[in-house]
């Protein structure tokens, strides 16, 4: 069992100056020089603890197209270092018809025009988690069961059934799973996910193996703080492992003021204690009702985040966002 990284998260520290710059990294004015994290930053603007990553938001990833109904747009991004540079896989909403989406970047701030991919279930996959690994991209995707595909290019996916699928009466997953992240590390798959019980979501870890065709269910389960920023839920769980460091970041929902309230993206250098606000709500414009579904990946000497936000017209967009963090 290998369930025990997640309990040893600690924050990351700086970049050996030996590492070599990767190949598609833009070096323009967008990649800072690294610091270390704050480790007694400032609260948010709205009063919340902060994660001291310093994250720096950048707006929208593609412009606006097609009129989109409320709560409807882009979101649940899944995000890699790929064959050609950065493989983003992300749902497109619109009504009740969910599919996924797939665009690329060679320096992180300017992507390619968004295509859809194929050999999934028209207007039912969406909340995917991206592995790329020794030239293939492994995909897991789904809601209500997780669903485990594959594809050589990261366009054209073959879906090979259902991998995950909900836990036992009474369990924190027992009516749904999804958003999965998958976690590779030294020979060892895991999955972080997230589950509903009816009532509430939280999240989970579950580890393979055999792969990633079938899992095997932990006890390490991530509650909602009930008198805390997250009160409400915990989902969308994004892990990275990096230089012997666990990262884990996440979505919180709050109805300690308004119900229905905002999603925020945070951060647990330990979970279950400690957790702060990575992405505050922007006062007005596109993530200013919520900021939700990390996809966050090492870049330059820092971070990139491409997130999903709702803007004050109900709508979702892919948003940017980078760290000057060292990794």
């Amino acid at each position: 069992m290998r369930l025990w990284v997640l309990l040893a998260l600690h924050a990351c520290t700086p970049k050996d100056d030996t590492a070599t710059e990767k190949p598609f990294d833009s070096g323009d004015s967008a990649r800072l020089a690294c610091e270390p994290v704050d480790v007694d930053p400032e609260p948010t603007w709205e009063g919340h603890p902060s994660d001291g990553w310093r994250w720096a938001k950048h707006g929208a990833l593609f412009e606006d197209g097609e009129m989109v109904g409320y709560a409807d747009g882009d979101l649940a991004p899944t995000l890699v270092e790929g064959a050609h540079g950065l493989h983003l896989v992300f749902t497109r909403q619109r009504g009740l018809d969910q599919d996924l989406w797939v665009s690329t970047s060679s320096d992180g701030e300017i992507w390619g025009p968004p295509v859809a991919a194929t050999g999934l279930e028209s207007g039912s996959a969406g909340y995917a988690g991206l592995l790329y690994d020794q030239g293939s991209y492994r995909l897991w995707y789904g809601s209500g069961n997780i669903v485990y595909a594959i594809s050589a290019d990261g366009y054209a996916f073959e879906a090979l059934g259902a991998t995950l699928t909900t836990g036992e009466s009474g369990a924190f997953d027992s009516v749904s799973v999804l958003y999965p992240s998958p976690i590779a590390s030294d020979g060892w798959l895991g999955l972080a996910y997230t589950g509903f019980d009816g009532q509430t979501y939280a999240m989970g870890v579950v580890e393979s193996a055999d792969d990633g065709q079938t899992w095997e269910r932990g006890q390490y389960i991530v509650e909602r703080v009930p008198d805390g920023w997250d009160n409400a839920a915990v989902a969308q769980p994004m892990v990275v492992e990096r230089a012997g460091t666990t990262h884990v970041w996440y979505g919180g929902y709050d109805t300690s003021v308004t119900d229905p309230g905002p999603w925020r993206v945070g951060y647990s250098p330990v979970l279950n204690s400690d957790r702060r606000v990575s992405l505050p709500l922007s006062e007005t414009g596109p993530d200013a009702w919520s900021t939700r579904d990390p996809a966050v990946v090492p870049w330059g000497d820092g971070w990139l985040m491409v997130y999903a936000g709702m803007g004050d017209d109900g709508v979702y967009r892919l948003m940017r966002a980078t760290s000057d963090v060292c990794n």
